[in-house]
């Protein structure tokens, strides 16, 4: 299902873009009458949608972009790049494409061979200047995270994620490089730890940061998993936060919000990707000129980063 907030938000969204309005004793209209539009989800090749669907990413967008695509009349679902040809058939005249996360030379051939409207949603590497995108600000989100560290007085700041070669990784890298280099803060390689998925792997990490000469005061996570498996560790070691150690996390998972201490974190703000991707959707569909979209991040300041003085 979809919360009452998120509905909410879809709701005052779509009405600003037009494709939405309320009249008096009626509620809430599709403000137009065209034929109502099949939109499908291209998940990328080699995942399952099932796959998709329960991964924390698919969990949170899909119920979002549903919505979005019942108010203005449309429908959404999910199809798998896997299986694309033999889906293409059965598409009528008027469906639209929305690519997720990759798009492959060949499957943007087929799309444009076959006339199929596409947008890009959430990607995390280049795109082709030509195709619409919509994608959540990682670098700004990061550097929002590092810069609300300094201002609470914290200079030892590590960097925690997987390889920073990694396409999600690399603007969140790069974000926390701004926020030193503007607060003139000396960059240390010995605070980065690209770390593997195990938690082991995450404890050993945060060990080596808590053990250096200069040991580190504060952790950005690359995502909350990893934020809370830190926070496990710090627990289970009597390391005390945010006394002893500051950390801030990356996308306000549910459970940032329930553990103690409550995980500082930044919320990429799904919500209102989805809605933009599926107005844009709508909107390339009609002609209309469409442009890039970026969703805004916001900091949602909790107990794991309290000032330092």
């Amino acid at each position: 299902g979809v919360s009452q907030n998120t509905a909410i938000k879809v709701l005052s969204e779509l009405q600003s873009e037009g494709f939405i309005r309320k009249i008096k004793r009626k509620g809430t209209v599709v403000a137009n009458n065209k034929k109502a539009i099949s939109i499908k989800l291209l998940v990328p090749s080699q995942t399952s949608v099932e796959q998709w669907l329960s991964h924390f990413i698919g969990m949170k967008m899909f119920p979002a972009l549903k919505e979005a695509a019942r108010q203005t009349g449309s429908e959404i679902e999910p199809v798998s790049e896997d299986h694309l040809a033999l889906i293409q058939p059965s598409m009528g005249d008027n469906t639209g494409m929305i690519v997720f996360q990759s798009l492959s030379k060949q499957t943007e051939e087929f799309l444009r061979t076959h006339s199929i409207p596409f947008v890009m949603l959430h990607a995390t590497g280049p795109v082709n200047p030509s195709i619409p995108d919509a994608r959540t600000d990682m670098k700004r989100g990061a550097y929002m995270a590092v810069r609300h560290l300094i201002s609470s007085g914290r200079r030892r700041i590590a960097f925690l994620g997987g390889p920073l070669t990694y396409s999600f990784i690399l603007p969140r890298f790069q974000g926390y490089l701004k926020a030193l280099k503007e607060a003139g803060i000396k960059f240390d390689w010995d605070l980065v730890k690209e770390a593997g998925s195990p938690p082991i792997e995450e404890a050993a990490s945060v060990k080596e940061l808590l053990s250096i000469d200069r040991p580190a005061d504060a952790i950005f996570a690359v995502n909350d998993r990893r934020a809370l498996n830190i926070l496990d560790y710090c627990k289970k070691n009597k390391i005390r936060i945010p006394e002893d150690l500051s950390i801030v996390g990356y996308d306000n998972i549910p459970e940032t919000a329930m553990v103690k201490p409550a995980l500082t974190t930044i919320d990429p703000h799904i919500d209102h990707l989805c809605v933009q991707v599926i107005t844009m959707m709508l909107k390339l569909m009609d002609g209309e000129n469409v442009s890039n979209y970026r969703a805004a991040p916001e900091i949602i300041i909790r107990e794991s980063s309290a000032s330092a003085n």
